[in-house]
């Protein structure tokens, strides 16, 4: 079994870990060096501990609690997680991390196999669907609210003229106040183009 468990931490993209939490020793395989640099998986052999201290300072106490709590449960038995690290790159990376729980017949945690999986990418993409999102709920509202107020005016306007009754205001006045109208109308479709434009060059 661990003849193949480590085949497919080394063939795989995943960064394996076994953890012993009654001695604290972490055994780690896989690729780690793509992610924290040349020499990292040696580096984490000596120090299993330099993982932890490369975890973004917001995240380590909520990784330390949902660790925590998943090993108090006896019921647990997987746990799992999302925290940044500090990669090769000096900056921060998201990292999915899941361990299955391996108890005694008392519930007490004995081992935790687990892989960490780098997901910048995907929660890059997450993020910028969610951009879109809220740009398209503000395009919305623009339309909903903003476009009705000049085109209704306008419509009004042209419905005097139509039916010549628009006394006492002058018709060139009402022309005037359509052209208006009108250019406030083009100003917002200006508005909600820009909106709409996303920046494939970032």
């Amino acid at each position: 079994y661990n003849k193949r468990f480590y085949m497919a931490a080394e063939a795989g993209n995943e960064m394996i870990w076994e953890w012993n939490p009654n001695k604290n020793r972490v055994k780690r395989y896989g690729n780690y060096d793509e992610l924290l640099g040349k020499d990292a998986q040696k580096m984490l052999k000596l120090d299993p501990e330099r993982w932890f201290n490369r975890i973004h300072p917001d995240d380590i106490e909520g990784f330390k609690q949902s660790l925590v709590e998943s090993l108090n449960d006896p019921k647990e038995k997987v746990w799992r997680h999302e925290y940044r690290i500090f990669n090769k790159h000096n900056e921060y990376a998201f990292i999915l991390d899941r361990g299955m729980i391996v108890r005694d017949a008392n519930g007490k945690a004995q081992r935790v196999v687990g892989a960490a999986l780098d997901v910048s990418d995907s929660r890059k993409m997450i993020n910028e669907i969610t951009d879109q999102n809220e740009r398209l709920r503000k395009i919305a509202w623009t339309q909903s609210h903003k476009v009705r107020a000049p085109l209704a005016r306008a419509m009004g306007l042209i419905n005097l003229l139509k039916e010549g009754d628009y006394d006492p205001m002058p018709q060139d006045e009402i022309i005037s106040h359509i052209e208006r109208s009108f250019a406030e109308l083009d100003d917002i479709i200006k508005e909600i183009t820009d909106a709409t434009y996303i920046d494939s060059s970032s």
